[in-house]
């Protein structure tokens, strides 16, 4: 059982890892962003935070948002 666990949170890490290496790429490149992520470079932009952080309160204000509107 925790071989199972071990074995499929390394694996949504690794996941994660080459999603945000993929997005890093695509700012890196000016190609276009996914709508998502341009919410986060706005954010970014307009309130002189890095990326990360932006994305990071976004997904908080999201939780939050969904913890209160009675999804669990």
């Amino acid at each position: 059982m925790a071989r199972e666990y071990g074995r499929r949170l390394l694996l949504l890490v690794a996941g994660l890892a080459l999603s945000a290496a993929g997005v890093a790429l695509v700012l890196q490149a000016n190609v276009g962003l996914e709508p998502w992520s341009v919410l986060h470079q706005g954010m970014s932009l307009f309130f002189g935070i890095s990326y990360g952080t932006a994305a990071m309160l976004t997904g908080a204000l999201v939780l939050v948002l969904a913890l209160l509107g009675g999804e669990s």
